[in-house]
Parts: C-alpha cells; sequence; structure tokens
C-alpha cells in the first residue's frame, strides 16, 4: 500500500516538475521574442 502511494507520490512530483518546467521555458521564449520586437 505504502509502495504504491509513494510511486504515485513520485510519479505526481514529476508530472509537476516538469510541468513548471515547460511553463518556464515557454515563459522564457515569450520574454525574448518580446524583448527582440521591442528592439527591432
Amino acid at each position: 500500500m505504502f509502495d504504491n502511494f509513494f510511486e504515485i507520490l513520485l510519479t505526481t512530483v514529476n508530472v509537476v516538475v516538469g510541468s513548471s518546467l515547460l511553463v518556464v521555458v515557454v515563459v522564457v521564449v515569450v520574454v525574448v521574442f518580446t524583448l527582440s520586437v521591442v528592439v527591432v
């Protein structure tokens, strides 16, 4: 029971970290694109 709980918890943490990383990458791309448009 605890093994299953730990496995689910670990999977959830991986998904959350992956989603956060994806959001950070998208934000960085948008900021860089906006800066390049403003500069040009």
